[in-house]
């Protein structure tokens, strides 16, 4: 698995190529935390990508909300390896 064990936050990650490639990351190992704006797809996506995501409702738009993400990530996986 060519991601195993690597932490990863990925804005825009509760629909379209967002949650595609969500999904790749957890298939190749991947930890993840996404973020989408609506709670229906927060909550859809966190059916789908299982243990291995966390999910949060937030705007990319609004300040503070990736470097929550990150703190997140962090807290929940003890490291961060990147941001899509």
């Amino acid at each position: 698995m060519m991601l195993h064990n690597k932490s990863l936050v990925i804005i825009g990650g509760t629909t379209g190529l967002g949650l595609s490639a969500a999904k790749a990351f957890v298939r190749e190992g991947a930890r993840v935390v996404v973020v989408g704006r609506n709670n229906d797809s927060v909550q859809e996506a966190a059916k789908i990508l299982g243990a291995s995501a966390v999910t949060l409702a937030g705007d990319a738009t609004v300040p503070g909300t990736a470097q929550h993400a990150i703190t997140t990530c962090i807290e929940k996986f003890k490291s961060f390896d990147g941001l899509y």
